[in-house]
């Protein structure tokens, strides 16, 4: 399902637990050509490019796998730690078609991968199902004070009935509720007045124009290599 908050999971693993590793990679895999150029990326990052020839997506995804299979740090990779093994961790994320990853996984190495996928089944076919975890949307009992506290509006009449109302419309998905969140912190009116103006315009439209009229919507970002 969109909108549930995989990748914002994925993104709060890898923030709260970045010290555990020496290397992390983060892939959007919704396609193959993305899936190539993000292993590109990370033969570039870990300096496993071949200059003196010329390399073709298959050699630079088969030499990365090598390395995460043997992940041995070189002295070329700045870091005192040459010759010791590193901790990696590799993010695929949105995932919806598990097919495409066979040929980007890696055989062996002791690193982690995290998958992310709006496909049920992705949790039978490259990794075991039992170490999936299935999110769902959010309670309303739970939803209406997560979003109250985001926006700021704990002191605000009604404001967590207005705020039950929203997450409602937004059927409780945290991508969704996050976002609102972000919108209501910037805009000069109540929760309910914010929320009649809601349900009188589309909900993405509107959206779509405090986006451009600067009003941020607040996603984390990280590094894609090392």
């Amino acid at each position: 399902m969109g909108g549930i908050g995989k990748t914002e999971v994925a993104m709060w693993y890898v923030f709260s637990r970045r010290t555990k590793f020496d290397a992390v990679f983060w892939i959007n895999a919704d396609t193959t050509e993305k899936l190539s150029l993000g292993f590109t990326e990370m033969s570039m990052a870990l300096g496993l490019e071949d200059e003196s020839a010329p390399e073709d997506e298959i050699e630079r995804r088969e030499r990365v796998k090598g390395w995460l299979s043997n992940p041995i740090i070189t002295a070329n990779q700045g870091t005192p730690k040459a010759n010791d093994e590193a901790s990696w961790l590799l993010v695929l994320d949105n995932a919806d078609d598990p097919n495409i990853l066979y040929d980007f996984w890696p055989d062996t190495g002791t690193g982690c991968v995290i998958v992310t996928s709006r496909n049920p089944l992705s949790k039978d076919t490259v990794y075991s199902p039992s170490l999936s975890i299935d999110l769902a949307p959010f309670k309303l009992n739970e939803a209406g004070p997560f979003l109250q506290s985001l926006s700021n509006r704990e002191y605000e009449e009604n404001s967590l009935e207005a705020c039950t109302k929203i997450v409602e419309i937004l059927g409780g998905l945290p991508s969704g509720i996050t976002q609102m969140g972000g919108i209501t912190r910037r805009r000069h009116m109540s929760l309910e007045e914010f929320l009649a103006y809601y349900e009188e315009n589309a909900g993405n439209y509107m959206i779509q124009q405090f986006q451009a009229k600067g009003d941020p919507i607040c996603k984390p970002s990280l590094p894609s290599g090392c």
